[in-house]
């Protein structure tokens, strides 16, 4: 297998400028097989982009006299050179299907599928050097020129919410001043994923039974996507759905000491309601590449140049979520987490999202089994199989 080092010199920096810190210039060290999709990407890129390709045996040389900030390699051999010469260089590998040594898996500092584009890259690279990790994409936006807005009543209710000394008549009035986001809340708190004992009519009730975080998570499953207008109500229902079951499965996951990932999780797919708002065509698009055994993710990176991960992430940035709620959304579909990190938001969410997708499609969950049995979680990937399984059974009884 043929490989290549490709430098990205200071000519070349204003293709990797940092999203969140544009005047700062990257320098790259990329070995990779040069049939990998990344480096088909960089060659066909409409980009001004001076690459220099160096021999493999000439790696220790490139390292030695880079100064890189990131490598990007499939070689844990480099990774480990680089560590050596280096130890602030940020260190990526792309994994493909082949095992590593186990301590390999300690080595990067992120982690690439093989399939990784060059959003996926430009964002890792971002995130590496202290990012947010979102790429900046454009945000469509409402008839009257603004962007979508978390709904004021909601922010209210948080505000109050995050009060440690606010009573529950207080909670109470802060809900009762929009009466349709009572409605919508006691809707959500009574679905099969709330997993309430008995059907709540009243918010007392609801309060009492659900306490702070469980409330906080039923006022984002049922108000937030209301702030994308100009949307079939039919697919907002079904994504915050999707969202409501991924909230669930994280709770399984990680009990009730999770709030960031089940807050992530409840908004997992929200961007695809952006890029339904972008281009109506969008659901026609994913369905004609569903039936060519795509996924939502390779069809929307194809088409767009972008995912509808990066575009929800983008606009949480905007609401100014937690930073770790929005890592986790915008790599919710792509990369692997650091499997060193088995509870972190990200690493759940991603679990979430892989377990749902299989569910979706009805075939086995595509994840790294090296990877998955690193995290420590492999054991439980039949157990929430089955949980899903039945969430899903109750859901549609009800």
């Amino acid at each position: 297998m043929q490989h290549s080092i490709r430098t990205l010199p200071p000519m070349a920096a204003s293709w990797f400028r940092v999203v969140s810190h544009p005047s700062r210039v990257v320098r790259m060290l990329l070995v990779v097989p040069n049939e990998m999709p990344l480096v088909q990407a960089i060659r066909q890129a409409p980009l001004h982009i001076g690459l220099t390709i160096v021999r493999p045996d000439n790696v220790d040389e490139a390292l030695q006299k880079g100064a890189y900030d990131v490598v990007v390699t499939d070689q844990i051999r480099v990774l480990r050179r680089a560590q050596e010469h280096a130890s602030t260089t940020r260190r990526v590998w792309v994994v493909g299907d082949a095992l590593a040594p186990k301590s390999a898996w300690s080595c990067p500092h992120h982690i690439l599928n093989w399939t990784a584009n060059l959003s996926d890259l430009t964002a890792v690279i971002d995130s590496c050097l202290d990012g947010n990790g979102v790429p900046e994409l454009a945000l469509p936006k409402d008839a009257d020129g603004q962007l979508p807005k978390m709904p004021s009543s909601a922010l209210h209710l948080f505000s109050v919410l995050d009060n440690p000394n606010s009573s529950v008549a207080k909670i109470r009035k802060a809900l009762e001043q929009d009466p349709m986001m009572v409605a919508k809340v006691l809707k959500v708190v009574n679905s099969p994923y709330f997993n309430l004992p008995r059907r709540v009519a009243s918010l007392d009730r609801a309060i009492a039974l659900l306490g702070i975080n469980k409330l906080r998570s039923a006022v984002l499953a049922g108000v937030c996507f209301d702030a994308i207008t100009g949307v079939d109500q039919r697919i907002i229902t079904s994504v915050s759905q999707r969202g409501l079951k991924a909230m669930s499965l994280v709770r399984r996951m990680a009990g009730g000491h999770a709030e960031s990932a089940v807050t992530a999780a409840i908004l997992l797919d929200i961007g695809q309601l952006l890029m339904l708002k972008t281009d109506p065509e969008y659901p026609r698009l994913l369905e004609a590449g569903l039936k060519n055994g795509l996924s939502p993710i390779e069809i929307e990176q194809s088409h767009y140049g972008f995912t509808h991960a990066y575009l929800g992430a983008r606009l949480l940035h905007e609401w100014a979520l937690p930073a770790d709620v929005i890592h986790a959304v915008a790599y919710s579909h792509s990369g692997y987490p650091l499997p060193s990190r088995p509870n972190s938001p990200r690493m759940l969410l991603f679990l979430a999202s892989a377990l749902i997708e299989a569910q979706e499609r009805g075939g086995p969950v595509n994840l790294h089994p090296q990877w998955l049995e690193m995290t420590g979680w492999a054991q439980s990937v039949e157990e929430w199989q089955n949980y899903l399984a039945d969430a899903e059974m109750l859901a549609i009884a009800g």
